[in-house]
C-alpha cells in the first residue's frame, strides 16, 4: 500500500500525532465525530503549518560547557 514514510506519505507516528491533536480539540466527542472532525480539520489545514500537541517552551537545557542548547523551532 501507500502507507509508508519511505514513499513520501504519512506513517504510523504521523497519523498518531494527527489523531491526538483532534482528540485534544474534541475531548468529549464520540468516535464518529472524531473521524468526521479529523477529515474536516485536515482538509482545510494550512499546510505546511505544523500540528503541535503542546506549545513550545525553551527549557534552557545546558550542555557540558554550561552553554544553552536552543530549542528547534519549525516556524523559523
Amino acid at each position: 500500500g501507500l502507507y509508508s514514510n519511505m514513499l513520501g506519505f504519512l506513517g504510523g507516528i504521523n497519523y498518531a500525532i494527527l489523531v491526538a491533536y483532534v482528540c485534544q480539540a474534541f475531548v468529549n466527542a464520540c468516535p464518529y465525530t472524531l473521524v468526521r472532525k479529523f477529515f474536516e480539520m485536515y482538509s482545510i489545514w494550512k499546510w505546511p503549518s505544523p500540528v503541535m500537541l503542546r506549545a513550545m517552551e525553551d527549557l534552557q537545557l545546558g550542555d557540558t560547557d554550561g552553554r544553552y542548547l536552543q530549542v528547534w523551532n519549525a516556524q523559523t
